[in-house]
């Protein structure tokens, strides 16, 4: 896939445990990561897109992100750390404790909702610079 991302959504962990994402799925000439029952591990290989579900102590650090991002969903205690998002989202869906910090977000204007805090609480936005060009 070229210039664009895979979306997932559900408002039951039923939703999201019928999915399985292959390795293969490549976007943008980089691989898409899809972790589920998981925990401590740290993402710091070079992808494009990582969706984490029912995951515990991840953390998702040094990557750059172009038409990709991050999705957690019911995923605890994990960071979002030190990454690049060039048209693309970080979606945080029911989870919690989670942090997203010194990230680079430049979304111009491809975007609607380049971070989403959907049903997500004890969440922690720090020193991240966003750029939004509207027109």
């Amino acid at each position: 896939m070229t210039n664009c991302s895979i979306w997932l959504s559900g408002n039951s962990k039923e939703h999201w445990n019928t999915h399985s994402i292959d390795i293969k799925n490549i976007i943008n000439n980089k691989p898409v990561y899809f972790y589920k029952n998981t925990s401590g591990l740290i993402v710091s290989n070079n992808t494009n897109q990582v969706i984490l579900f029912n995951c515990t102590d991840l953390e998702i650090i040094n990557q750059n992100f172009s038409y990709g991002g991050v999705i957690l969903a019911y995923t605890y205690n994990s960071s979002i750390n030190n990454n690049t998002f060039i048209n693309s989202n970080i979606h945080l869906v029911y989870s919690t404790n989670n942090s997203v910090t010194d990230n680079l977000i430049n979304d111009p204007g491809y975007n609607e909702n380049c971070i989403n805090l959907a049903s997500s609480s004890d969440r922690i936005l720090l020193s991240s610079s966003l750029t939004i060009n509207l027109t």
